[in-house]
């Protein structure tokens, strides 16, 4: 009674909580919890995206779908480089197309993405982890740890140690 226009979102969600019911331990209602609301948050994604495909030509619609299944593989494993012109052939377009409906579609590059997405497993890494800087650097994808660490700074004005010591006391 959800209208998603994507069943399989909602039934990645449902199937892991199934799973989490059946291997019940003290942390299940929270991860449960966790898993309804990234539910929630997917349909909220979802009923946007619906909105945006109105304005998309019968053609843009057809890659929609390869589109974001490719984003979404990307932005899971997030601390693999891309190349465009690798994610292009995948969904047989030129580089030059499909960073143009990639931007169309998501309001943003390939790139600009992987960054957010790495940025944000690293901002959970240095909260949950006691792992060292230059581990969640190669954690995230990144080799050089100074790089790195000028990145962290740009995009949340803060360095990672200053992150990691000013959240957590």
């Amino acid at each position: 009674l959800i209208c998603t226009g994507q069943p399989q979102v909602i039934t990645r969600f449902i199937r892991f909580m199934q799973i989490e019911l059946l291997t019940a331990d003290m942390f299940s209602d929270n991860i449960i919890t966790n898993q309804l609301e990234g539910m929630l948050l997917a349909v909220a994604r979802g009923r946007i995206t619906a909105r945006r495909q109105v304005s998309m030509t019968y053609a843009e619609r057809r890659y929609f779908q390869k589109f974001s299944d490719l984003r979404e593989r990307v932005l899971s494993d997030c601390d693999h480089d891309i190349n465009v012109k690798s994610l292009s052939s995948q969904v047989n377009l030129s580089p030059e197309r499909f960073t143009t409906l990639y931007r169309k579609f998501f309001k943003a590059s390939p790139y600009a993405e992987l960054i957010d997405a790495r940025m944000v497993k690293a901002k959970r890494l240095l909260l949950s982890s006691c792992m060292e800087i230059k581990e969640i650097s190669v954690a995230c994808g990144w080799n050089d740890v100074q790089y790195f660490s000028r990145l962290f700074k740009k995009k949340t004005g803060t360095s990672p140690a200053r992150f990691r010591n000013t959240v957590l006391s």
